[in-house]
């Protein structure tokens, strides 16, 4: 079997921290599969549920796989994590070097612009807000920048709509008619306000922010 390229991009850690990672970059609603070999010589499968330090030790918890039996497993206990089903959260385990998730669908450009069409008009409809939007034609049809485009839209999206959900908000999103969204190498996510014109630049191969609406809800509000 040909091992794809991505995957050697997965750096070695101590399986206590992959546990951690697992565990802290996890998508909301999902639980990691995987299987743990603790230093007594038992096995446990299952679902990651939580892991969190209770009295000074940190303590993970393991939903089994017949959904039926919850584990309490001392971290320090842990000296092998093999994770099942991997391609969803190898993105995560390569701490960024690995841009996407892997098997993803990455949507096609026609897909993007109209996701942002409705974003423009749902501003417009729900909080009368007037705002023109686009994406530079320079950014380039690949499947990365694509689909960081894609949530980074959808991001912003969310973010806007919070924004104008009180009169404070619309007063500040009045102030810029434009917004447009450039691709950038190696630039770091940026939102900026200049000339009544809400700049987001970002490395749209590069792997976008962990903890993305929080960079985004916070650096739309410094720039606003």
């Amino acid at each position: 079997m040909l091992i794809p390229a991505d995957l050697e991009k997965l750096p070695a850690r101590d399986p206590r921290e992959v546990l951690r990672t697992l565990f802290n970059r996890r998508k909301a609603g999902t639980h990691p599969a995987i299987r743990l070999y603790l230093s007594g010589g038992h096995r446990l499968a299952g679902r990651l549920l939580n892991l969190q330090e209770d009295r000074g030790r940190e303590y993970v918890v393991l939903l089994d796989e017949g959904d039926e039996d919850l584990s309490y497993v001392p971290l320090d206990q842990v000296f092998v994590v093999t994770v099942r089903r991997f391609e969803p959260v190898a993105h995560s385990l390569s701490f960024g070097a690995i841009p996407r998730p892997l098997g993803e669908t990455p949507p096609t450009r026609l897909e993007v612009q109209r996701q942002l069409a409705s974003l423009v008009s749902t501003l417009e409809r729900e909080h009368g807000i007037r705002v023109s939007m686009t994406v530079e034609p320079s950014i380039p049809d690949d499947s990365v920048a694509l689909a960081n485009l894609r949530d980074l839209l959808d991001t912003l999206g969310g973010a806007l709509r919070t924004l104008a959900k009180d009169a404070l908000g619309r007063s500040a999103l009045s102030s810029v008619p434009r917004a447009t969204v450039r691709h950038t190498k190696d630039a770091s996510l940026s939102l900026a306000k200049r000339d009544g014109v809400l700049e987001v630049t970002v490395d749209l191969f590069a792997s976008l922010p962990f903890n993305l609406e929080l960079a985004v809800a916070d650096d739309l509000q410094r720039a606003l």
